[in-house]
């Protein structure tokens, strides 16, 4: 549907509701819930970090410390002692790769990725929940201006079959058969005929101006048939919703029960699995092979 395009059908609003800012949040939060999710499923396969870290300093401790590191530390860093209390300025760039794994966390990453799946059942829902919303507000409005539009042509035929009683009425006058009281009284009912007409097109544009808003898209009249004439959403709507929100209660108590299970794992041992490799040299990337390291190990964390 082309933005341009102001005249809808029940179709083309329906399709336009689709570019709703509060529908299209909503999917914007469902692929943050997928995108956690995802995270929380690769914990599983571990964390695989890379660093680079620099450093420049005179620190006696730090500079002897790089030497070290680097594979460079000498007698001559030590006598006289001066070398070794005042040595000179030095740089180190340390670059290391660092994976860990979790072996064993007492069931707390299963936990959690029941958790993350769970709330995106709940994001999805969520969703569901607002298009339904705003297609029911969608529709109601598009019924109400179609009533609008079928009271504003009653009310023309009212006015015009009034003013040609007015202009009968002001001859039978001429020729003595009817009032001034008659005449008045007609011009009263035309009054209201006219405010009648001005308020019906006053709440229109209302209408109108709120599907804009609704849609994100310039509404400036709808067009219909007959088959878009009754509006029997209004149930089928309210109860979609109910059994959402039902849904929606079933899952908070699934994820309860996991978020209990989290709680518990909390007094369990942690089992990790960690390994490293890196290099340290003056400058960066230099002699990276020379001056390389590895280091692995399994580590237990008890509460």
């Amino acid at each position: 549907i082309s933005t341009s395009k102001t005249i809808v059908t029940l179709n083309d609003l329906l399709t336009l509701v689709n570019d709703n800012k509060e529908i299209k949040m909503s999917e914007f939060k469902r692929q943050m819930s997928i995108s956690k999710h995802k995270q929380t499923k690769a914990l599983d396969y571990g964390k695989l970090d890379l660093s680079l870290q620099g450093l420049r300093t005179n620190h006696s401790g730090a500079v002897f410390a790089m030497k070290l590191n680097e594979r460079e530390a000498k007698m001559s860093d030590l006598l006289p002692v001066d070398n070794l209390n005042y040595p000179k300025v030095r740089s180190s760039f340390e670059t290391k790769l660092t994976f860990s794994l979790p072996l064993y966390t007492g069931g707390k990453i299963s936990a959690y990725k029941k958790i993350t799946k769970k709330l995106i059942d709940i994001s999805r829902l969520d969703k569901k929940n607002i298009v339904i919303q705003k297609r029911f507000e969608a529709k109601k409005g598009f019924y109400s201006i179609v009533l609008i539009k079928e009271l504003i042509m009653q009310m023309n035929t009212i006015k015009t079959n009034t003013t040609f009683l007015r202009k009968s009425v002001n001859q039978l006058n001429i020729e003595g058969f009817a009032t001034k009281t008659d005449l008045l009284m007609i011009d009263s009912r035309l009054a209201e005929v006219d405010s009648l007409l001005s308020q019906l097109k006053t709440n229109k544009d209302l209408i109108l101006h709120f599907l804009s808003f609704l849609t994100s898209h310039k509404i400036s009249g709808i067009t219909h048939d007959k088959n878009d004439i009754e509006f029997k959403d209004t149930l089928d709507s309210t109860i979609l919703m109910q059994n959402i929100d039902i849904q929606k209660a079933q899952i908070a108590i699934e994820i309860k029960k996991n978020q209990i299970s989290v709680a518990s794992a909390e007094y369990l041992p942690e089992v990790g699995f960690m390994a490293e490799y890196g290099s340290n040299d003056e400058k960066l990337f230099g002699n990276f092979t020379d001056h390389d390291y590895y280091m692995a190990g399994i580590g237990v964390k008890w509460n």
